[in-house]
């Protein structure tokens, strides 16, 4: 009795097994970076079944093999794998394009230009002659040699010198003068009127003259005698 229920159990063991469904076991798939490529052979299948796991690289990049855990475990594009166990693979893909380099930085000048001067503006004004000097240039805190050149005089006048003010009888510079002032100015010409020759001395001497001529004549007569 004990032998025919141990043959029935085999037997309803025998044909009950092939209907019990097989452990799943998932593969998943990811591409680094996203843009890298394309990935396929991920899926849900039975364990100790076969999947096979493929990576194609896109343009401007080439495969550098699959990881798990961080870890490289083949370089091979395309990759057969039996399953026993849930396992996420990660295709990685390096860029072959080559990055921008960055523009060069001029070094900064060891000696870089001084800062431009200030300068100022020395004009010549005739006030009332005529042929003043051209204007002159002058670089601050650096003294200016005043123009040689005179103007020339309308009517009985003379040229004394330079002023700052038209009305000025007085001269401040003189030709060839040394202007140190650090501002625009404009010099002009001081004029005095010629002196003339006082009229009273001609008849004087005309006078004096005549009477030294009559009494050289006189003594010449007296000698005679």
């Amino acid at each position: 009795m004990k032998r025919l229920l141990s043959l029935l159990l085999a037997l309803a063991l025998t044909a009950f097994l092939p209907v019990l469904p097989a452990s799943a076991n998932t593969i998943e798939l990811t591409a680094e970076p996203p843009s890298g490529g394309t990935v396929s052979g991920d899926g849900v299948f039975e364990s100790g079944g076969n999947a096979t796991l493929t990576a194609i690289p896109n343009d401007g990049y080439r495969f550098d093999g699959w990881y798990e855990h961080g870890a490289l475990i083949s370089p091979d594009r395309i990759l057969p794998i039996i399953v026993f166990s849930d396992r996420t693979l990660e295709a990685r893909f390096i860029s072959e394009t080559p990055e921008p380099s960055p523009s060069p930085v001029a070094p900064p000048s060891p000696n870089p230009p001084p800062p431009s001067a200030v300068t100022y503006t020395v004009t010549y004004h005739a006030n009332g002659g005529s042929g003043a000097p051209s204007p002159q240039t002058k670089t601050q805190g650096v003294g200016l040699t005043l123009s040689g050149s005179r103007p020339s005089p309308s009517g009985n006048l003379v040229f004394l010198g330079w002023a700052s003010g038209s009305t000025a009888y007085i001269p401040e510079y003189q030709p060839g003068g040394l202007y140190t002032t650090d501002a625009d100015v404009t010099l002009y010409a001081v004029w005095e009127p010629r002196t003339s020759v006082p009229a009273w001395p001609v008849p004087l001497i005309v006078t004096f003259g005549a009477s030294a001529l009559g009494f050289g004549g006189m003594l010449l007569r007296k000698r005679k005698k």
